[in-house]
């Protein structure tokens, strides 16, 4: 089997890139190194020089406030490049399985938990918003054109790698700070996923996935507030540091986010790593970041 990462410098990309070297060959490239002149035109060369039989998506902007201030970028990352993706498939390799990553985002503040993939899809961002019209460029090419396509909606993925969000950011304020100060109660919560589990994830939809232009949640099934996986964190990293929780809700942040996973685990998903696992494992890595 060989396989095509676009966006293997990011950090379900270069995680995946090497998960998925086990299982067959593997081509790796950055969206970057498309950009200029003309992507559309790089990108069919690329699909008519590789063929690959999985194309995986791990490309684009993952930053909801960046979406607000620059919204076109977004765009861009997010979306058309999904749409010249799927064009040059369509053109030269249309026998390539397409796995777009996609965003819980998608889901914006949910009415009911734990989300299943039936639920609205109500985005509160640009990047929500991005992410779903991705999603139906999928569903579009599978149906119209016979593209196998499927698109999955990732929630909170962490672990070793990865340099922005709730743990970098907390992590960063306890190297240069005394004080840990964080948006919003601490009360809201996440579906978190350590990344070996997201690697996991994605080969058990490789391997099963109908690949008719459906989503599926990428998650582990289980909810905890930010104050207690920043509290955990906190102990791993050592020190007297306690989170302060400033009560300022960032815009495009959700309340509550906990996934339904009963169709991941119909492919024959397991959540492997515990949450306590998985801190450590960060924890580790970011203090060898000193």
């Amino acid at each position: 089997m060989k396989t095509l990462i676009v966006g293997a410098r990011g950090f379900i990309g270069s995680h995946l890139k090497e998960y998925m070297a086990n299982f067959g060959e593997v081509v790796a490239v950055s969206l970057s190194s498309l950009q200029g002149g003309d992507r559309k035109q790089r990108l069919t060369q690329l699909f008519a020089s590789i063929q690959p039989d999985i194309c995986v998506n791990c490309s684009g902007a993952a930053h909801v406030p960046s979406s607000f201030s620059n919204p076109l970028n977004d765009f861009e990352m997010n979306t058309a490049s999904v749409y010249e993706m799927l064009a040059a498939i369509r053109q030269e390799s249309p026998g390539t399985r397409f796995v777009h990553l996609s965003s819980a985002a998608v889901y914006g503040s949910p009415v009911t938990l734990p989300i299943a993939e039936s639920a609205p899809l109500n985005p509160v961002s640009p990047y929500g918003y991005h992410k779903l019209a991705a999603e139906q460029f999928c569903q579009e090419f599978s149906s119209i054109y016979g593209i196998k396509t499927v698109s999955l909606r990732i929630f909170s993925a962490y672990g070793p790698g990865l340099r922005k969000q709730l743990l970098w950011d907390t992590y960063c304020k306890w190297r240069d700070s005394t004080e840990v100060k964080l948006f919003g109660t601490g009360d809201e919560t996440r579906d978190f996923i350590f990344i070996d589990d997201v690697c996991e994830a994605i080969r058990a939809v490789v391997e099963r996935a109908g690949f008719g232009g459906e989503s599926i949640n990428i998650a582990s099934g289980t909810a905890i507030s930010i104050r207690e996986i920043v509290t955990l964190l906190l102990k791993e990293l050592g020190g007297a540091h306690q989170a302060d929780f400033v009560g300022q809700k960032r815009e495009g942040d959700p309340d509550s986010w906990c996934a339904n996973i009963t169709t991941l685990k119909a492919l024959g998903f397991e959540n492997r790593t515990s949450l306590i696992d998985g801190i450590k494992a960060t924890a580790q890595w970011l203090k060898e970041q000193e």
